[in-house]
């Protein structure tokens, strides 16, 4: 043993990384040396190493030596290892809890190989003969939390075969040791209770832990639970007790036996004086242990009411003289008295307190709905049930009043909170929906309307009425009385409470308007002035607060679309009003009151421009309210809504869309202008090693200039949306304006390309590909398919570096063109050639950039692509005549679905595989049909394929797949079927006969599920597989072929 390495261990951890290398490397050598171990426990033993972290590196080793060879070693090395394990134990050497926690790890690790193998019965035995002193009492508890951590923790998740070894532990430890062990935590907390509480929290927190799996009675006896009580008086024991007793509360037992448990803890004087010092307003008791105490009383109310409804659930009879309609009497008692104490914790000043009764308040609110339908009573339980309503919903309110005053929105508990409050709220306004509502307008939300301007109110209080009522919005299926609500709205929109100065008041009031816009709609027209005013002025759009103009940008958007698209609206109505927002809202149509964002950048990719000194910064801006790109575009898609939609003719909205469009395609152009200069000065230019920087700069400058020219492009592919079935692109004329934006966009794509580096093109490329999209969704066949082939080829397939995500973008838009115009005359005459000319070099293209890619996703990403091109192009019947493509490219692309069929660990690729197989093979018998273009050296191949791979393709796929994911089988065998037509049923049977049965199904034969005729020949149950195979319905037959392939020999 080198001791110098150990006990220089600590002095090294600040020095460098060799001599810490040194000392690792040998720790390793001794952990692949078969007597290491033994070396280990010999200096451990010794006394020769003084440092902790030497002890623990040893401790490492040893525990390496159990997990890996001690179960295969002789009995001698099993003694000398035990003898090791418990000489430590005796040594008190082990002070501090690190080196505690490993030694028990360590010992927990030999426990679980020895003990329920019976090679170390009396472990238990061993123990507690020699837990003499507090440090081996208090080690030999860590090892009993180490050993519950393993055997009984249901949060770690465990094998089936370790489940099955911790329920044979637990049975023999209930066989032989469990009375001795509670004696022991008896022992224990009478002992050490004076002198050393550390010793006895730890002994309670082993209680807590194995109550969940022994004899309750070990524990809820005369001798435990009185001592156990009486720890209270000693506030270093008080958080240990109540946890334990949560614990043992958890615990099934007897409904009545936990309720006199429950009382008799609750009566306790010690109990009684603590929960006054807890509700005194004047105290420093300990924050912890108040959460501690609230989240007993959670647990106390959850499990009374648990333990009622599983004694009701075995209530049959009516009679009441049966003792369990006494029993769930007392136990209706206990709960109702406990509803004081849940009022007091739910309306605790510290909200970390409150917020741990919230499971039982929920729990509570839903017990009394049960009770009201069971009552006989009915009237007196009503008013019973409301008065309970009306404080718990006032408590509630008051405790967010207090959560607003205290927390910010972005804080983790405030979001916790709120969330929690809101389930209580639901079920409240579900138990009594009129006593709720009530409670929100005429006590919360009205008051703050009418008595905000005096400026008697906090903002918490304003911020929480705003958000009850946006809430109530969120229940309206329960809330029969509309027109209270229809008055609130009033009084929101013409209270001015709007004009609070604060971000949070002003955001939940556009919310509000958004939740309740189709009472605007219906009953409350006079209000939209007001509205549509708060929305353009300083409290909307002009607001100084960002997230406020951003905000209301998405949902003036919303606002106006549903509003106009109202059937209680109509035109008379919105003329004025459409024509007085498209005044106001000029402004903010100018191109220059863009600022680029970091989000928006990183949410196109662009995350490291964003740092660049050519972006557009906020407070370059002159305008007094600048908007990012993004919050740009929905203004504009606003705008060309409204003009859409307006009363005017479709002469005047074609000429007020041209307006906008222009302003567009000028700045566009300067832009496009700008770009080709930095280009050809980039080509004119040798640029020297000492000049690299300038052209890193340069190439920066036009990424962020082809950013601003992406941005004009998505503004209009922006404006697209705002055409309907009703208001379309035809009936109002302006397909033209699109088309020469799209030519427009295009050509500066496709000019130029050597001028241009991919990054810049990409960038352009991006929008340009979305803006596709919107053509084909509002223009017509006759304006787009001419355009589609030159538009694809320059898009998508005309870059200097073709890259993996533009071939992956071409799949979508094939998605969107082949199904909508494939049955078009149009389409076969432009389309067609069109995707009959790309498809081999698409394929090569695909197998090199697949062959390229350095990431596993992203092969992984672009198989998903190919293969999807491939299923799109056979399933609509649109790939080249077979035998037109080269033999060799139809081997590869055969070779690729076969290796998707059976390799690929992604199911939808092996489905998608399996189906573009049997698509081709329609293909191919379509094809065969024409003799002129066939091909033989194609046909021989095929034929051949079939046999050789295809069929155990199949199989093979089906086996892997029959248990976990069927769906995938069920393709697989499909596929198979797909063969008979083909090959002809006779040859298809015969071959699965001779080759497939004998060979992949060997014992099949033998197997009686197979053999349940009463002939039981060989051939008669070959059949059976065969039709399995080729016949029978697979999914009346699932069980039957799931079982077949558990006898396939790969």
């Amino acid at each position: 043993m080198n001791l110098e390495i150990f006990n220089k261990f600590s002095r090294i951890q600040s020095e460098n990384a060799l001599q810490q290398k040194e000392v690792l490397d040998y720790f390793q050598s001794l952990k692949c040396n078969p007597i290491g171990w033994k070396i280990c426990a010999e200096t451990l033993l010794t006394d020769s190493i003084n440092d902790e972290m030497g002890i623990f590196f040893c401790f490492q080793v040893i525990e390496d030596y159990i997990k890996s060879r001690y179960n295969t070693d002789t009995d001698d090395e099993r003694i000398i290892l035990k003898h090791f394990i418990i000489t430590m134990f005796e040594k008190n050497l082990l002070i501090t809890n690190y080196l505690q926690n490993k030694y028990a790890h360590l010992v927990n690790t030999l426990f679980l190989i020895d003990f329920p193998q019976q090679k170390w019965p009396t472990f238990f035995k061993d123990y507690l003969g020699r837990c003499e002193s507090r440090i081996k009492c208090e080690l030999f508890l860590r090892v009993l939390i180490q050993i519950n951590l393993d055997i009984a923790d249901r949060e770690i998740p465990k094998t089936t075969k370790e489940m099955q070894r911790n329920t044979l532990i637990k049975d023999m430890m209930r066989e032989s040791c469990l009375m001795d062990l509670a004696q022991f935590w008896f022992n224990i907390i009478n002992t050490y209770r004076d002198n050393c509480p550390q010793v006895v929290c730890l002994c309670l927190d082993v209680i807590g832990a194995y109550i969940s799996w022994i004899d309750i009675n070990l524990i809820t006896n005369d001798s435990i639970m009185p001592v156990l009580f009486m720890l209270f008086s000693n506030v270093q024991y008080r958080c240990s007790v109540v946890e334990c007793f949560g614990c043992i509360l958890k615990k099934g037992m007897d409904p009545l036996a936990k309720t006199q448990l429950i009382e008799e803890f609750l009566n306790f004087e010690l109990i009684k004086t603590t929960l006054v010092e807890i509700f005194t307003i004047h105290n420093d008791i300990n924050v912890g242990f108040v959460e501690k105490f609230a989240s007993l009383i959670n647990t106390i109310g959850i499990e009374l009411i648990e333990a009622q409804k599983k004694l009701r659930s075995r209530m049959t009879s009516v009679d009441p003289h049966d003792p369990n309609h006494r029993t769930s009497a007392i136990m209706s008692e206990a709960i109702e008295s406990k509803f004081p104490l849940l009022c007091q914790f739910l309306s605790h000043k510290i909200l970390t307190v409150c917020i741990r009764i919230h499971s039982f308040t929920r729990d509570y609110i839903q017990w009394l709905k049960s009770n009201v339908k069971d009552s006989t009573e009915t009237a007196i339980m009503t008013a019973i049930v409301e008065d309970r309503t009306q404080t718990l919903i006032s408590i509630i309110v008051d405790r967010n009043k207090m959560l607003a005053a205290s927390y910010k929105p972005e804080d983790e508990f405030f979001t916790e909170f709120r969330k929690s409050s809101k389930v209580l709220f639901d079920n409240l306004i579900l138990l009594k929906p009129v006593v709720t509502l009530n409670f929100i307008c005429d006590k919360l939300v009205l008051p703050t309307f009418i008595n905000w301007k005096s400026g008697s109110l906090t903002f918490a209080e304003i911020e929480c009425a705003l958000y009850y009522f946006h809430v109530i919005g969120e229940n309206l299926n329960i809330v029969d009385d509309i027109k209270c609500l229809e008055n609130l709205l009033q009084a929101l929109v013409t209270s001015s409470i709007s004009m609070f100065e604060h971000p949070i008041t002003q955001s939940l009031y556009f919310d509000l308007i958004v939740r309740y816009e189709k009472f605007i709609n219906s009953n409350l027209n006079q209000l939209l002035s007001q509205i549509i005013v708060s929305f353009l002025d300083n409290r909307g759009l002009r607001n100084t607060n960002i997230k406020i103009r951003s905000k209301v940008c998405k949902l003036f958007n919303k606002f106006t679309k549903s509003y106009i698209r109202s059937k209680h609206n109509s035109q008379e109505k919105q003329q004025h009003f459409i024509d007085d927002i498209l005044k106001r809202i000029q402004d903010f149509l100018e191109l220059d009151i863009v600022f680029d964002s970091p989000e928006d950048l990183i949410e196109q990719d662009l995350e490291h421009l964003v740092h660049s000194s050519y972006l557009m910064r906020r407070e370059q801006i002159k305008f007094a309210y600048p908007l990012s790109a993004s919050d740009h575009l929905q203004i504009y898609e606003t705008v060309a809504f409204l003009i859409i939609s307006n009363h005017h003719d479709a002469l005047h909205k074609r000429e007020s869309l041209k307006e906008l469009f222009q302003k567009i395609w000028k700045k566009y152009q300067e832009y496009r202008d700008e770009s080709q200069s930095i280009g050809l000065y980039l080509n004119q230019n040798g640029f020297t090693d000492s000049m690299a920087a300038q052209k890193t700069s340069l190439l920066e400058k036009r990424s962020i200039i082809h950013y601003h020219m992406a941005h004009l492009i998505d503004i209009i592919s922006a404006t697209s949306k705002s055409f309907s079935t009703v208001n379309t692109v035809k009936t109002i004329g302006v397909q033209q304006l699109f088309l020469y934006s799209f030519e427009l966009f295009t050509k500066s794509v496709g000019q130029n390309l050597a001028t241009v580096d991919p990054e810049a093109q990409h960038i352009l490329q991006s929008s340009i590909r979305l803006f596709l999209h919107r053509l084909i969704v509002c223009l017509g066949e006759d304006e787009m398919i001419p355009m589609l082939p030159d538009a694809i080829q320059t898009l998508f397939l005309s870059s200097s570096e073709i890259s993996a995500k533009s071939v992956q973008e071409l799949i979508p838009l094939f998605n969107q063109i082949m199904p909508k115009y494939k049955h078009s005359w149009l389409f076969q005459r432009d389309i067609l050639p069109f995707l009959d000319r790309i498809f081999s070099p698409l394929i090569n293209l695909y197998f090199r950039l697949i062959i390229e890619a350095n990431i596993d996703s992203e092969k992984i990403s672009l198989q998903k692509s190919y293969y999807s091109y491939l299923h799109l192009i056979t399933v609509h019947g649109l790939m080249p005549n077979f035998f037109d493509i080269e033999s060799q490219l139809i081997e590869k692309i055969i070779t690729s679905l076969i290796e998707g069929i059976v390799h690929s660990p992604d199911s939808q690729i092996q489905r998608t595989c399996c189906q573009v197989m049997a698509n081709l093979i329609d293909i191919y018998v379509n094809d065969m049909t024409q003799v002129d273009k066939q091909n033989r050296s194609i046909n021989q191949y095929f034929i051949r394929f079939i046999y050789d791979q295809l069929i155990l393709a199949c199989l093979l796929c089906t086996a892997k797949n029959c248990s976990d994911d069927y769906g995938t089988s069920q393709d697989a065998i499909s596929l198979l079927r797909k063969l008979k037509p083909l090959l002809g049923d006779e040859q298809l049977v015969a071959f699965f006969r001779q080759e497939i049965v004998p060979k992949y199904f060997p014992s099949i034969n033998n197997n009686p599920v197979f053999n349940n005729n009463t002939n039981n020949h060989q051939s008669n149950c070959n059949d059976d597989i065969i039709a399995m195979f080729l016949t029978l319905d697979t999914k009346q037959y699932r069980k039957r072929i799931r079982h077949t392939f558990q006898q396939f020999k790969k």
